[in-house]
């Protein structure tokens, strides 16, 4: 490689922050400033969030999806049934692990459902 191809990295950097200075100031005016921090530890608590929340979604499917199997199973048992249903209808609005426990935890009182029969319905 000749000293035509090298590119200062402090000019390189200073010419991609004015890029996305202009792009987040045209396009996204309301949204946080890039840069005006540190953009290693802002894109570092933002992907941990982003990951945080894809698990939490792929948590609440899943228990979803076990909650719909245990329906199947439970045609016999109102009790049961009537439980299960209680507990799908309020994952729509559950926005966290501690609204998901406080959900399962308050209906199973509710329909009077031990720790151990909520383990097993789902668990």
């Amino acid at each position: 490689m000749n000293g035509d191809n090298i590119v200062q990295l402090g000019t390189y950097r200073h010419a991609l922050r004015g890029i996305i200075g202009w792009i987040y100031a045209t396009y996204f005016p309301d949204e946080y400033k890039p840069f005006s921090g540190s953009p290693q530890t802002v894109l570092f608590i933002s992907q941990n969030q982003d990951q945080s929340q894809s698990q939490f979604i792929k948590m609440v499917l899943d228990l979803q999806n076990r909650i719909n199997k245990e329906i199947t199973k439970s045609k016999d048992d109102p009790k049961k049934l009537s439980f299960l249903n209680k507990v799908k209808s309020g994952l729509n609005h559950v926005k966290d692990g501690t609204a998901l426990l406080n959900l399962l935890l308050k209906t199973a009182q509710d329909f009077r459902i031990n720790i151990s029969e909520l383990s097993s319905l789902v668990g």
